[in-house]
């Protein structure tokens, strides 16, 4: 349902279940898209981040996990804040 140049980069955060929307990021031209979020897909989608987020929090304890955080995220974030956003930005890769 999507092609695969934008699987291997969708992130939690681009994925808006309530909206029921999408954020393609980079696209063509290199500009972020919204697409719509096929109700078919909900459920799998939900399934791959609960994995995602089991992954993260192994890695975590294992002292890896970690991804790249943007500039825009604020100097000195609590743990907890930083661990929230790092799971945001993880990639949904199996």
């Amino acid at each position: 349902w999507m092609g695969e140049g934008v699987h291997r980069r969708l992130r939690v955060k681009d994925i808006c279940f309530d909206a029921g929307h999408i954020v393609v990021r980079n696209g063509k031209g290199d500009k972020d898209r919204i697409t719509v979020l096929p109700d078919r897909c909900r459920e799998s989608l939900r399934q791959q981040i609960t994995r995602v987020l089991h992954q993260h929090q192994e890695d975590l304890a294992a002292g890896n996990g970690r991804v790249w955080l943007p500039h825009a995220v604020a100097p000195d974030p609590s743990d907890e804040e930083l661990a929230a956003i790092r799971l945001r930005l993880r990639l949904l890769r199996d």
